[in-house]
């Protein structure tokens, strides 16, 4: 199986490979993390709050699982988003802004479709590889990634709350697979630069001071506002909100590891506003925005006007 798991980090899109067992899983220290963020972010994020002991022990939560292959991958480009079609940003007119991340494939797709193949390669080369279990895990169910990855050496956390993977920044996106297979540990050398020691830019980078050193108050986060805050909008968390149609790009951007990408798209929310959701249900088909619908983009187009033509 090892040289299988050398050939699977040979590829091109997978930028760090590493494999958990059971026993290498530090509890203590996922349960410390998790309590420091959720002392600050109590509330902020439901599925997490219901979900605490499936996040403070992966496999005691997965009887079955002996390992979990974890990694990280590259983005996807799309030469031609669908989400170009959406009407432009006009001079002098409101702007609202789409996360540069989201001109790519949505990455929940990219991630399952990696962890698809690596499961059908490990099923071939297993011995009674058709009684293998797998569990693709990409930003979709009860784990605590980052952490994981973390203690895997996949990369370290940077002030923004992000793993930090040079040459990628804070870009590159996680998956993990659980499966029944003993695969071997495959745990990376922990990273040795201190950058992230001495730079401040992605905390000075955040317009809503959301970033401290203790790491991220989740509620003053711009994405969690556009794309994780369900229903109308305070008049505290509409100014807090900005110009964000989808996601915030302002920390990832800022870290000096960050590769050249394309800027955050600006679009016409105005326009957007003015579409049927029939429209523009279909023009956010299978991207990042199809997580929240027309309404919830109608309701950030509309904040981002009243924000704008408050100044």
């Amino acid at each position: 199986m090892q040289s299988l798991l050398d050939a699977i980090a040979e590829r091109p899109d997978v930028l760090r490979l590493a494999c958990l067992t059971p026993a290498d899983v530090d509890l203590d220290a996922l349960k410390q993390h998790f309590t420091a963020w959720h002392a600050v972010n109590s509330g902020a994020l439901a599925y997490v709050d219901s979900r605490r002991d499936q996040l403070l022990d992966p496999f005691g939560m997965r009887p079955w699982a002996k390992a979990a292959l974890l990694l990280a991958f590259a983005p996807r480009p799309e030469r031609e988003s669908p989400l170009r079609q959406l009407p432009l940003a006009r001079s002098g007119q409101p702007a609202a802004l789409i996360a540069p991340y989201a001109l790519h494939e949505d990455y929940h797709r990219t991630g399952q479709r990696i962890l698809a193949e690596i499961a059908a390669r490990l099923t071939a080369k297993a011995e009674n590889g058709a009684d293998a279990s797998f569990e693709a895990c990409v930003d979709t169910k009860p784990v605590l990634e980052k952490l994981l990855a973390e203690q895997a050496g996949l990369g370290q956390r940077a002030p923004n709350s992000l793993l930090r993977i040079p040459p990628w920044g804070c870009q590159a996106h996680l998956a993990i697979l659980f499966t029944s297979l003993p695969l071997p540990s495959l745990i990376l050398p922990q990273p040795r630069d201190t950058l992230c020691q001495s730079c401040q830019a992605c905390l000075e980078a955040c317009p809503n001071r959301a970033l401290t050193a203790s790491g991220l108050e989740v509620r003053l986060c711009r994405a969690w506002l556009a794309n994780e805050k369900r229903g109308p909008l305070s008049s505290e968390e509409q100014l807090l909100l900005g110009n964000s149609l989808f996601g915030c790009s302002f920390c990832t951007m800022a870290c000096p590891d960050t590769p050249a990408g394309p800027p955050p798209l600006a679009v016409d929310p105005e326009a957007i506003l003015a579409m049927s959701n029939t429209a523009l249900k279909k023009i956010i088909a299978g991207t990042a925005l199809q997580h929240l619908g027309p309404n919830q983009l109608k309701r950030n187009a509309r904040t981002v006007i009243e924000n704008q033509n408050l100044r």
